[in-house]
């Protein structure tokens, strides 16, 4: 991405809570995550959501990362990428990876910020950024994503039953909507007799817990051939040089990584800033 554009992407971001990013992949890119992800669906079984939250006639898929190397791609994807670790720092986490596919008759989800999880006063430095996939058009009437732009830098998380002034997050399939993870949001409701199929992949400061145990899901040996850059994402390498280690050890030497020790403690030691 040209540089001044990516400047003016992150600009949104700080001032209004949210940047829409066009046409990241292409559609014919789109669509073939559209029939892995059915796929996967079928080979799951997946079914409509247990909760409304989740929604009744909405199906999700979580742990993609380890189901599927279409999907674990755009987690590194280097146009999205870059957002990350401007905002969060290149220590970031994955804190989950999950499918929204929105059925016809889905009602609007109440409005919600994602680092709501975490008992922290507002607001606060970003401590989550979402990017959002639209794998599908994303339109008023399928239920694009509602946001309240600027709410990122409120004191408050959104109050249920008030009436709240939203903007419908339309883009084409192939599009990423990138947002705080204080931003008030919510899927829009799908109005159409279509479906309309988001990919949620969500990351998290490096010292947080991400929403998804990677350790439990996806198994070492699979993840030693991940990317390095995915491996730590997934939680195999150290915040800051401290938190993470493995007998002072990157956690990457489990994987068969040859590494040297180097922890907090050893730059200190050279006189380098921690």
């Amino acid at each position: 991405m040209d540089p001044s554009a990516f400047a003016r992407h992150l600009d949104r971001i700080e001032r209004d809570g949210y940047t829409i990013v066009p046409r990241v992949i292409d559609e014919s890119h789109a669509d073939a995550l559209v029939a892995e992800l059915e796929r996967i669906e079928a080979e799951l079984g997946v079914t409509e959501g247990r909760t409304t939250f989740q929604g009744r006639r909405s199906r999700r898929v979580h742990n993609l990362v380890g189901r599927s190397a279409a999907f674990r791609a755009l987690a590194t994807h280097p146009e999205t990428l870059p957002f990350v670790d401007a905002v969060l720092g290149v220590d970031a986490l994955l804190t989950i990876m999950v499918s929204i596919n929105l059925g016809p008759g889905q009602p609007a989800q109440i409005l919600h910020s994602d680092d709501g999880i975490y008992p922290v006063a507002r607001p606060h430095p970003a401590m989550d950024l979402q990017v959002l996939w639209a794998l599908t058009d994303f339109t008023e009437d399928n239920g694009a994503t509602r946001l309240v732009p600027g709410s990122h830098r409120l004191d408050h998380a959104p109050p249920q039953g008030a009436t709240i002034a939203t903007i419908a997050a339309e883009m084409a399939k192939g599009s990423a909507v990138i947002y705080h993870g204080s931003l008030w949001h919510g899927g829009g409701a799908n109005t159409t007799d279509g479906r309309r199929v988001g990919l949620a992949v969500q990351y998290c400061a490096g010292y947080l817990r991400p929403q998804e145990n990677w350790f439990l899901l996806i198994p070492p040996a699979e993840i030693a051939t991940y990317p390095e850059r995915l491996q730590v994402l997934l939680g195999w390498g150290m915040y800051r040089k401290l938190l993470g280690h493995v007998d002072e050890r990157d956690p990457r030497t489990i994987l068969g990584a040859e590494l040297p020790i180097d922890l907090i403690y050893d730059v200190v030691d050279r006189g380098e800033r921690a």
